[in-house]
């Protein structure tokens, strides 16, 4: 047997062994059976999206945004306590939700995942069109996170990988795609900037069209009332974060990091504040550049994750999208000293830095984000200057 024959081999195997441990340290606990036998979803925070888009069918969407009522309503649809559920997205994202809900609790969480795991998986292998790019997807601790939570990283990773792969091409498409990511606006801030730097109007234009009309088609379809309602929520969800209330042991952002060691409020928004402008500032350089677009692109997503104060674990299906690009061109292009394991690590971050941050009061997560950052720019500036690797495949 060959070498990278062994090497795929004993990759497979690593791959059946984490999905055995995800399986045993999580996802049995997501399941259950009724009396009957029938397979029923027990509550994850998907959740949230069925129970606001059964609001809306109701003719009352703004109800959402009431999370006491949010909270009976998941009882009464799934027969089991809630401590809390929280509707904290735009009613944009609920136009996207909204179809799901005619499908009953168990089965729309079901499709949900598997529709949205499938684009994810499909986008990564076309940046890294390799036959363990699938394993890679399906086993990447992000990827666990998402399914055990039953959250929506699968369907905004693959929105924003969609939109790189098709920039150049067909940036009309791109950009609707990219509108369509920005119905998370904490990790879409850094978009439109880079397109004015990186002068890709097309795709500016038809972002900002397609985020025009999913404001106004909401507005239509639920009312400008659920906006305003959304809107009235923002300072719940800012108090979820800065109190601790949302589990800062998931949340690998500076902010987060400093508010663990004990800082402020004050000091660990400046500190944040601080490193986004600096990490803008780069990633506008890059894309200013226009070379190396798989670099390019790597930067910028490693860029969104480390300006925003507020990510959850699940947000790092993001990461597979900078693992992806720096993998395939260390494969096709050589790889330099201590690149490989570099990506090993950042690979199993979302894992181990949740439960670091879980019995400790450190979030090592933004450090590891650094790490790749500075990696990718390492590459990029030794690819502008037409330099070789040290290490070769």
């Amino acid at each position: 047997m060959s070498t990278d024959r062994t090497f795929r081999l004993l990759i497979k195997c690593y791959c059946v062994l984490l999905v055995i441990i995800y399986i045993k340290i999580g996802l049995l606990d997501r399941v259950s059976f009724d009396q009957t036998g029938k397979f029923k979803a027990t509550v994850c925070d998907y959740l949230q999206y069925y129970t606001a888009s059964v609001f809306a069918r109701n003719d009352n969407p703004a109800g959402a945004y009431d999370f006491k009522k949010l909270g009976m309503e998941g009882e009464n649809i799934t027969g089991q306590k809630i401590k809390r559920i929280a509707w904290n997205y735009p009613p944009t994202f609920l136009l996207i939700v909204y179809p799901f809900s005619f499908l009953s609790y168990s089965s729309s969480l079901f499709v949900w995942l598997f529709v949205t795991l499938t684009g994810y998986s499909f986008v990564l292998y076309k940046i890294a069109p390799h036959q363990l790019t699938y394993w890679f997807a399906i086993t990447f601790p992000a990827t666990f996170m998402n399914i055990a939570h039953g959250q929506n990283g699968f369907f905004f990773a693959s929105l924003l990988g969609g939109g790189f792969l098709l920039q150049k091409e067909y940036p009309l498409a791109a950009g609707i795609l990219l509108g369509l990511f920005a119905c998370k606006p904490q990790l879409a801030l850094l978009i439109p900037l880079i397109l004015i730097v990186g002068r890709r109007w097309k795709i500016l234009a038809s972002m900002t069209a397609t985020v025009v009309v999913m404001v106004v088609v909401s507005a239509m379809v639920f009312g400008w009332k659920t906006w305003i309602a959304f809107f009235n929520n923002a300072s719940f969800v800012r108090n979820l974060f800065e109190t601790g209330e949302a589990a800062w042991c998931k949340m690998p952002t500076f902010f987060i990091s400093l508010r663990m060691a004990g800082f402020g409020n004050l000091v660990s928004y400046s500190v944040q504040a601080a490193i986004a402008i600096v990490v803008t500032a780069i990633v506008c350089y890059v894309c200013y550049q226009k070379r190396g677009a798989e670099i390019s692109n790597a930067i910028f997503a490693l860029g969104i994750l480390l300006v925003t104060p507020y990510a959850f674990v699940y947000d790092l299906t993001i990461l597979a999208i900078p693992i992806a690009y720096l993998a395939w061109q260390g494969y096709i292009k050589g790889w330099y000293l201590h690149e490989k394991f570099l990506l090993s690590v950042v690979w199993h971050m979302p894992l181990f830095t949740m439960f670091i941050a879980l019995f400790t009061p450190l979030q090592v997560g933004p450090l590891i984000l650094i790490a790749c950052f500075t990696s990718a720019l390492y590459r990029f500036f030794r690819y502008e200057r037409g330099l070789t690797f040290e290490v070769s495949n």
